[in-house]
């Protein structure tokens, strides 16, 4: 348990740990951003982020009310905090009504309460909305939720200055601080309350779920059905002290939220409603994000692949020679076939590749020369000397293609594991999501032909069939697999897993038992382990690496700063 300091404001509460910041009542402030400093200081967008994970709520002031920004829901804005490639993986409809959470989901509808018109949603009508957390009837909601009233206007014919709609917001996490132990635990308690969205939706959408979990709140009076399955009195008794803390003062922070202040929450967390509405037209834009891209975008913040305190990326090269020798121990060397190839860690537009004339069990950091991106030509670094000598030929038009089109990816391997030769050789095929290893590969995996010459419109392929954003490995028909990552740890950690899965895969297959695949939650909570959720950081192999390289030092003492063998 974290070691909490309390301080006593004067209708509220601000709990806050090293971690983050519960907080409840009136005098909570939340912290202000400037929308141009955020999308264009990287100090800027650190803040904001830090400020989302540890309070769950930031505002951004200045954000823009023009119809060429607001018409497509922020897009600069979504792409600042999210990466080119996910702001724009968007969902054709909202996750409430398609059920579809693995993408962005795009905001953009007015509210006209001047029209006493029946409204067929809540959201719609001039009633107040009560607080609640997006997505509460799905298996997992979206975890970071951006809103901007871009546009006000009171009656038709008055003019003057309207008075915004009171936004309520509330920390869960401060408010299960008000419950009892027991009442905690009943909230957490499997399988929980039967939801679905709204009256009328499909079946699939009808999930059962706890109130609160570990890290995450779900929230929505709305939503409830009577259950199949027998909900205890506790549980019951427990839902009413919860909602019951919601409606309490200190609980609520209230905001009128006007155009040019943009609201950023952890919908994991932080619920949302709003007061009664007078007759006025509100036009509501933003998004909304599930939580895998939301946790890689601050990863990324914090645990930089760029710094400019390495010198010529010679710890890039040390780490990529480290990463060939790790496959050939696992034994997915193959010659002097495959590639592992990275970034430059200062200057995103270079890249480093191995020479084509090494098996990968003696490779060393020198083997490895620095490429550019837009030309594939060799690059000059300082204080080192380059030869003349090239990558296996489909090494570079990889490298460029991917890196040109991918600004998330920051590592790439080929290589020919022979679990993964084997199953991509194998008439069905397709990676199952049935071990340890193979869950964080669910729905993770795409598929293409089989051109071991790699040309132009098969590299074009394979750009396409990366451009969803959840696909981060290609298996290869007839052929081996394509692997991509944040960096080179990253990339060799999924490489590793992906062989094992098939490993164990070709294991079940060769017994002549059917494979046994776990639902759809079962895998999505098992994959969540790998991809990161609050508590628990995305699984990029920083912890293991540091061992890895203390084993290939015990097996070749001094290996990473010997120079090219003779």
């Amino acid at each position: 348990m974290w070691k909490r300091f309390v301080v006593l404001l004067a209708v509220g509460i601000i709990i806050t740990s090293a971690e983050e910041t519960f907080w409840g009542g009136k005098a909570f402030e939340p912290l202000r951003f400037n929308y141009s400093a955020v999308m264009s200081d990287p100090k800027a967008l650190f803040a904001l982020y830090d400020c989302f994970f540890r309070q769950g709520i930031c505002l951004l002031d200045g954000t823009p009310t023009s119809p060429d920004v607001t018409s497509n829901s922020h897009l600069d804005l979504r792409q600042r905090l999210l990466g080119k490639e996910w702001a724009q993986w968007t969902a054709s409809s909202p996750f409430w009504a398609s059920g579809v959470m693995d993408r962005i989901s795009l905001e953009h509808f007015e509210v006209d309460t001047r029209s006493m018109a029946t409204k067929g949603h809540s959201v719609w009508r001039s009633d107040p909305l009560p607080l609640h957390t997006d997505g509460s009837h799905l298996s997992v909601g979206p975890r970071m939720k951006m809103y901007h009233v871009a546009e006000l206007e009171g009656p038709e014919g008055e003019e003057g200055c309207v008075e915004a709609p009171v936004s309520w917001f509330a920390d869960s996490r401060y408010i299960l601080t008000q419950l009892s132990d027991a009442e905690r635990a009943a909230l957490s308690e499997e399988p929980g309350l039967q939801r679905r969205c709204c009256a009328g939706e499909e079946e699939e959408h009808i999930t059962m779920r706890p109130v609160a979990g570990q890290g995450w709140v779900s929230w929505n009076v709305h939503d409830w059905v009577n259950s199949t399955t027998p909900t205890a009195d506790r549980v019951l008794a427990a839902v009413d002290a919860f909602e019951a803390a919601t409606k309490h003062e200190n609980s609520l922070l209230k905001i009128a939220l006007r155009p040019g202040t943009g609201v950023l929450i952890d919908n994991f967390r932080v619920m949302h409603g709003r007061d009664a509405m007078g007759p006025m037209r509100r036009l509501i834009v933003g998004f909304e994000a599930p939580n895998a891209p939301v946790e890689a975008a601050w990863a990324r913040l914090r645990y930089p692949t760029t710094t400019t305190k390495l010198e010529n990326g010679f710890q890039t090269r040390v780490a990529l020679a480290a990463g060939l020798r790790l496959l050939h121990h696992n034994g997915q060397s193959d010659l002097m076939a495959g590639l592992f190839a990275a970034r430059h860690p200062v200057d995103p537009s270079l890249f480093y590749a191995a020479d084509h004339s090494l098996f990968w069990e003696e490779a060393v950091p020198d083997h490895f020369q620095l490429y550019s991106v837009a030309t594939g030509e060799r690059v000059q670094e300082e204080g080192r000397t380059m030869r003349d000598v090239s990558p296996n030929a489909p090494v570079i038009p990889i490298a460029r293609a991917v890196f040109s089109n991918f600004s998330h990816i920051n590592g790439i391997i080929h290589a020919h594991g022979p679990n993964s030769m084997a199953l991509a050789c194998a008439e069905k095929n397709e990676v199952l999501p049935i071990s340890e290893h193979g869950f964080m590969f669910h729905e993770r995996v795409g598929y293409v032909r089989c051109d071991f010459f790699f040309a132009e419109d098969y590299i074009a392929e394979l750009v396409e069939a990366l451009r969803e954003p959840s696909v981060f490995v290609l298996q290869m028909r007839n052929h081996a697999y394509l692997m991509t990552g944040s960096t080179v740890a990253h990339t060799y950690l999924r490489a590793h897993m992906f062989e094992k899965a098939c490993e164990v895969q070709l294991k079940v297959m060769a017994s002549g038992s059917s494979p046994h695949v776990p639902s759809k939650d079962e895998l999505e909570y098992h994959r969540s382990s790998y991809e990161g959720y609050p508590g628990c950081p995305a699984y990029v192999g920083e912890l293991e690496w540091p061992g890895f390289i203390r084993q290939l030092e015990r097996s070749d003492p001094g290996w990473s700063t010997r120079g090219l063998p003779n």
